[in-house]
């Protein structure tokens, strides 16, 4: 499945994990609140390409098995399967049971190498649009969020989007001037000084 950002895949994702009980609509029955009683594990051959900054609700990690032999890899996997039939499966609810989770807001969302290369992976087509026509026009040093309407109009971008994706191109709000009669925002490269 193509799971990025903007899609409906991505958004129902994102908004199972953000939660433990959903709003639900069963036949015959009232809207009643439902508990999630799982959760989402998602594998794949490569890293994740939707995941945003600071992101709490994804645990990335890469499971890697040392063995390269066919035969040491069906054996391993027979013996982990006979471990969770005999008494595995109720070692792990147990664990999960008695481990103390905690929701801490001033905490940093938890990292790990394989998340921060997910992250680092990641691009935004916006930015990077905006980035390329930056380049383009290197000799400007300032400009308005009208200097990027084609972008907007090409990537469907809201206008309480657009301040943010300027930011994350490099580009420093410098405030509202007056040019030929209107004072829009004016934005420069934070590379730039004004």
């Amino acid at each position: 499945a193509q799971v990025s950002q903007g899609t409906a895949l991505y958004d129902n994702i994102k908004s199972f994990t953000g939660t433990d009980e959903i709003d639900a609509d069963k036949k015959y029955e009232n809207v009643s609140k439902h508990k999630i009683p799982a959760q989402l594990i998602m594998l794949s051959n490569r890293p994740p390409a939707f995941i945003e900054n600071n992101d709490r609700r994804f645990f990335v990690c890469r499971w890697h098995l040392d063995i390269e032999a066919p035969e040491a890899r069906q054996q391993y996997f027979t013996s982990y399967r006979a471990w969770l039939e005999s008494g595995g499966y109720e070692a792990i609810a147990g664990h999960l049971a008695n481990r103390e989770i905690r929701s801490d807001l001033y905490q940093a969302a938890p990292m790990t190498p394989e998340k921060i290369q997910a992250l680092a992976f990641q691009s935004d087509p916006v930015v990077e649009d905006i980035q390329e026509f930056l380049e383009t026009h290197a000799a400007s040093g300032l400009f308005t969020t009208d200097n990027f309407n084609d972008i907007w109009r090409k990537h469907s971008v809201k206008s309480t989007q657009r301040k943010h994706k300027m930011a994350e191109a490099g580009l420093l709000s410098y405030g509202r001037t007056l040019i030929e009669g209107k004072q829009p925002t004016v934005w420069y490269r934070n590379t730039d000084t004004v």
